[in-house]
């Protein structure tokens, strides 16, 4: 379902489209019984392509539960967040 599909990234200050990989902190029951977080890489056999994405500013960014909705809507382009 995810072959030939571009990977998103994030728009820093300089304008470049980045890779962007995330943490998500704060969760209550490991392993994830509620399903809240799907790892795209983890659970697809041929995840979405960044080769057309710039390298990392750094490893991870760190997000709660709550916080990492609005930097879904944000790589997605959703308006508003």
């Amino acid at each position: 379902m995810l072959e030939n599909i571009k990977a998103k990234g994030q728009v820093y200050n300089d304008g470049v489209g980045r890779i962007s990989k995330y943490s998500v902190a704060g969760m209550k029951f490991l392993p994830d019984l509620a399903n809240q977080i799907k790892l795209v890489s983890a659970c697809v056999e041929t995840p979405p392509s960044n080769k057309d994405l710039q390298k990392p500013v750094g490893l991870y960014a760190v997000s709660d539960i709550f916080e990492i909705q609005d930097d879904i809507k944000r790589l997605f382009g959703e308006q508003g967040v």
